[in-house]
This record gives structure tokens, sequence and C-alpha cells, in this order.
């Protein structure tokens, strides 16, 4: 392996870079929060938010 290198590879040029296995991958979004996912899991929640109106009705 020490008699190849970049100058005696065959069909290599100096100034050639290898093309990528695959497509680079889209830029993706950044994840939430962990707020974000608290206020998303309950406002999924139906009787959490039921609660949260009745408590809200009671205070006011």
């Amino acid at each position: 392996m020490s008699d190849m290198n970049i100058e005696t590879a065959p069909n290599v040029q100096a100034s050639e870079h290898p093309e990528p296995a695959s497509a680079p991958l889209p830029p993706s979004k950044k994840p939430p929060g962990p707020w974000m996912t608290v206020v998303k899991k309950f406002l999924r929640n139906p009787y959490a938010v039921t609660g949260l109106i009745v408590l809200l009705f009671f205070v006011v």
C-alpha cells in the first residue's frame, strides 16, 4: 500500500472529490422544546382541557 499514493493511483486526479453515496439530507426542523411537548399533549387530552375550563370558570 505504501507504493500507492495520489500521484500513482490509476484513474484518479488529485483535484477530484468522490461523490457522496447518497444525496445530502434536507435541513430538518428544530425539535420542539419540552414545554411545547407538554402543551401539545395537554391539548390532545379532552378531559384535561375540560378540567382547565371548569377551573378557570370557578376562579373567575
